[in-house]
């Protein structure tokens, strides 16, 4: 079965991967530095720089792979099977979105719908995507991208998914 995820476009992509980005630029400066030990004149320079820069390619490797899977886990839609078809589901999920003061950011009437929840003084708020499909309804959400990824942001946006189910009466997870 495959998984669905949110489809994050140019900038959007770009700022959310930055974590991610910058672990790669990190692993580029360390094998420069490896491959710059080759032309030191003393051997133990040689061997010292080269073992510091294959640290540094490993960790930064290991650092972003952990940003990378996190953050395409967090993606994903939850999937809820409901009894009610796709418009209904779609009516009392933006009712309940917009009874939470959350900002429609964009919408297919009766099929999808992204909303940001409220913003602060320095962000515009955690993005929530929502999907209907015959008796489904896939809800995801993320960490708004200008304060960054924390598991903290994680547990929030899960948070939001779970308010946004309760208050639209979806309890079956499947």
């Amino acid at each position: 079965m495959a998984v669905e995820r949110i489809t994050l476009r140019g900038s959007e992509w770009r700022r959310y991967y930055a974590p991610v980005l910058i672990c790669v630029y990190l692993v580029a400066l360390c094998v420069t530095l490896t491959l710059t030990g080759l032309f030191l004149p003393r051997r133990g320079d040689m061997l010292a720089m080269m073992a510091a820069g294959s640290f540094g390619i490993l960790m930064s490797a290991l650092v972003g792979l952990l940003f990378w899977v996190t953050q395409r886990r967090a993606l994903e839609f939850r999937v809820l099977a409901t009894g009610r078809d796709a418009w209904l589901n779609f009516e009392h999920l933006k009712a309940a979105a917009l009874g939470f003061g959350w900002r429609v950011a964009g919408e297919e009437q009766g099929r999808w719908l992204q909303a940001f929840t409220p913003a602060t003084l320095f962000a515009d708020g955690d993005l929530v995507a929502i999907e209907c499909r015959g008796r489904e309804v896939l809800l995801a959400s993320i960490p708004d991208l200008d304060i960054g990824f924390s598991r903290q942001a994680i547990r929030r946006c899960r948070e939001h998914c779970d308010r946004l189910a309760e208050a639209a009466g979806i309890a079956a997870v499947r």
